[in-house]
């Protein structure tokens, strides 16, 4: 589902860009609904958080590929669905360079993403060091690892890891 509409907004921001953001938002708010029940009976790990959505709708329209009256809609359907958003108990901040992130981007050779620049990716870079900063600052948990140097899911679930991830929610 995402490789098409991330393959038409690299290739079109200014077309693209609302459309995506709000495809992306509607997915996270159902999960977000899907996590809220599963919580009553197991513990979850979600892969993203529905705030790196907030962060990529402002950094389109700042950068000029969502218009005012698109962005304000955006947050028009955000208001809707805030009695659905679910802060985790631990925010794990796999944290890797611009340029590691690039390197990556080129193997893997997803459709659209050969479109994704260095300036972009420092963009996002600054953007979710904010959002992790914001999110200690409000008292939330962080664990940050170093994705640079691994980035396997084994070492990602490694006892060391696990050890810690524990620590930090006691």
């Amino acid at each position: 589902m995402y490789i098409g509409i991330a393959g038409d907004f690299y290739h079109d921001k200014a077309r693209w860009g609302l459309h995506s953001q709000l495809t992306f938002l509607v997915h996270k708010i159902l999960k977000q609904r899907d996590l809220k029940e599963l919580l009553k009976h197991t513990n979850c790990i979600q892969d993203r958080l529905i705030f790196e959505d907030f962060m990529f709708a402002r950094m389109l329209h700042e950068a000029g590929f969502m218009d005012k009256r698109s962005h304000d809609l955006y947050h028009k359907v955000v208001a809707l669905c805030a009695e659905d958003v679910y802060y985790p108990d631990l925010v794990i901040f796999l944290d890797v360079s611009p340029e590691t992130a690039l390197t990556r981007i080129a193997a893997r050779a997803r459709g659209g993403e050969n479109l994704i620049d260095a300036g972009y990716l420092q963009t996002l870079d600054r953007e979710y060091r904010a959002l992790v900063d914001g999110l200690e600052r409000d008292g939330r948990p962080v664990l940050r690892l170093d994705w640079n140097k691994h980035r396997s899911l084994d070492r990602l679930l490694s006892r060391q890891t696990l050890f810690t991830i524990q620590e930090r929610l006691l």
